[in-house]
């Protein structure tokens, strides 16, 4: 019976240092799509399999293009594959990467205390918590000629 009166002071002491309740992890972001035509004439060609878009990460395509349109990607997981499976759908030929699109979020906590009596309170900002929710942008391009075309005119260069 004497140790439970000693440990009593300790777990409750425990308790309250480390907290009761469910730590305060923010939200997972959902997976978000942008997608903006910006040639729609370009664009919205036949769906193609997400391999056969080509990546361009440093240099651009040295073959003719034009470019559909502009893919912003934002959430969890491989953000620039989820990028080329768009692309494909709209037909693109290619996916020039931009970079990272990252954003910092911040979710405040409030309390709301007393102004004057009972009747009248004011929210107060307590605190919060930040998180980043990575994301990618890239350009969808499309070839403006075939590679049969691309052949006879470097032929016809030489």
């Amino acid at each position: 019976m004497r140790s439970t009166h000693l440990l009593l002071p300790i777990v409750t002491t425990m308790a309250f240092i480390t907290g009761c309740g469910t730590p305060k992890v923010p939200p997972t972001p959902l997976a978000h799509v942008n997608y903006r035509a910006i040639n729609p004439a370009w664009g919205n060609g036949p769906p193609r399999a997400p391999e056969e878009v080509k990546l361009f990460t440093t240099s651009r395509p040295t073959r003719h293009y034009s470019e559909a349109g502009i893919l912003e990607v934002s959430g969890d997981g491989d953000l620039i594959a989820r990028m080329q499976n768009v692309a494909a759908q709209r037909g693109c030929d290619g996916l020039i990467l931009l970079g990272s699109n990252n954003v910092v979020e911040h979710t405040p906590v409030y309390r709301q205390e007393p102004l004057f009596g009972d009747r009248d309170r004011r929210t107060i900002e307590t605190g919060g918590y930040a998180y980043t929710v990575r994301g990618e942008r890239g350009t969808c391009i499309v070839w403006t000629e075939s590679p049969t075309e691309k052949r006879t005119a470097d032929a016809v260069k030489r």
